[in-house]
């Protein structure tokens, strides 16, 4: 049986924040340690506005009106670099 949702499937990079440390910082020992981080996450566009993209890492129930998510996760597009569309179909088996 074949699958298409009606959530387009994507990979993201993004830009992830991060924390210094979980102790307090004098003022003189304060600089840039840490890079910031890079993120891939591929996954089920399951909303979206000017401000964030949401998206689910796992889809459940495929076969019934009223899909299940897990894994969801929000991303503010400002923390956005690239958005790639996959197009590709899936092939899922209706379990009996």
């Amino acid at each position: 049986m074949k699958y298409d949702s009606k959530f387009p499937i994507v990979l993201i990079e993004w830009e992830d924040s991060c924390s210094w440390s979980s102790e307090w910082i004098f003022t003189k020992n304060l600089q840039k340690i840490y890079e910031n981080v890079y993120c891939w996450t591929v996954g089920w566009i399951l909303n979206e506005d000017q401000e964030t993209i949401v998206i689910t890492q796992t889809l459940g129930d495929i076969h019934k009106e009223n899909e299940q998510f897990t894994g969801v996760i929000q991303i503010p597009k400002s923390a956005i670099r690239k958005i790639i569309k996959i197009k590709e179909k899936v092939n899922a088996s209706k379990q009996t």
